[in-house]
Parts: C-alpha cells; sequence; structure tokens
C-alpha cells in the first residue's frame, strides 16, 4: 500500500505522514524538498522543481525496494505541481507527466485550518492565501481524477486511519 499526505503549507503533513507511518508500521517517506532547499538557504529556480522531483522519486522507489509496507509519503509530485503553478504560473511537463502516473493507493489532502507554524522555507502565511493554495489542490486532484480525502481539525492521525481502513 502507497499512501500520499498532501496539502498546503503548515498543515501538518510531516507530522500526520510520521505518525501515520508508525501507527501502520509502515515506512515513513520524507519530503525531499525540505533537505534540497535547506542546502540551498530556501533559494530555487523553476528547474530546481524537477531536481525535487527526482530526488523525492527516487527516495519513493528506495522504499518500495525495501519491502516494508505501508508507504507513507510526505508529500510528493502533487505538490510541485501545485507550487510550480503558484510561483511560477505552470508546471515543468516532467512535473505533469509525475502527476498523471501518480499510483498511490490513498491520497490525503491536509485542510490549512492548523494555526500557521512559521518556517525559513514557507512562503505563504496569510490564510487567504493558504486556502487558495488548498482550493487549487482540490481542482488539480479533480482535474486528474484523483481520488482524494480531505482531512481536517485536530486528529488528523485518526481521520487518516478510519480512510485506510485500520
Amino acid at each position: 500500500m502507497k499512501i500520499l499526505i498532501t496539502g498546503p503549507e503548515s498543515s501538518g503533513k510531516s507530522t500526520l505522514a510520521r505518525r501515520l507511518a508508525i501507527a501502520l508500521s509502515g515506512t515513513y517517506v520524507p519530503e525531499f524538498a525540505r533537505e534540497y532547499l535547506a542546502e540551498r538557504n530556501g533559494e530555487y529556480e523553476r528547474e530546481d522543481l524537477v531536481a525535487i522531483l527526482r530526488g523525492q522519486q527516487n527516495l519513493e522507489r528506495a522504499a518500495e525496494l525495501s519491502g516494508r509496507s505501508p508507504l507513507v509519503c510526505d508529500t510528493g509530485a502533487l505538490v510541485l505541481y501545485v507550487w510550480s503553478q503558484v510561483k511560477y504560473g505552470a508546471a515543468h511537463p516532467l512535473i505533469t507527466q509525475a502527476v498523471a502516473k501518480m499510483d498511490y493507493d490513498h491520497i490525503f489532502l491536509c485542510a490549512p485550518d492548523l494555526p500557521w507554524a512559521p518556517d525559513p522555507l514557507r512562503e505563504h502565511s496569510d490564510p487567504a492565501d493558504r486556502q487558495a493554495i488548498f482550493d487549487r489542490y482540490v481542482a488539480v486532484l479533480e482535474d486528474f481524477g484523483l481520488s482524494y480525502r480531505v482531512v481536517a481539525g485536530e486528529d488528523r492521525l485518526g481521520g487518516v486511519l478510519r480512510g485506510v481502513g485500520k
């Protein structure tokens, strides 16, 4: 089983993904972008998003080869697609292709209803911006015909566990 946790900045993705992997005795696949951007002091250009995509895909492939299931992925190509649209007006074709080929058994979209947590790698602290980005996620998921569930509120882990049938 392969699970994607996605959503806008500061919506609890990483915390939820780590907790879910523990709860399911699965494998946590971290967000590659965090390490990549930290090494560059948060500076990036459009082409860097393709490098981030490749890094994220490599982490997911390595986790799949471990044979441990489920895989709980803290973000993926979908984040890069939305991020590209917001920052650059369009996604790189390789990112678009990656979204079209996504093969997660479950996709959980985190609502931006948690308090903003400052982080030097985050760019959109305004609640209206966060909501607009969330709405963009919904539109993209629906445009690509991807099945997903929104998780909101304080008990995100419980909501996700109910969604995967645990």
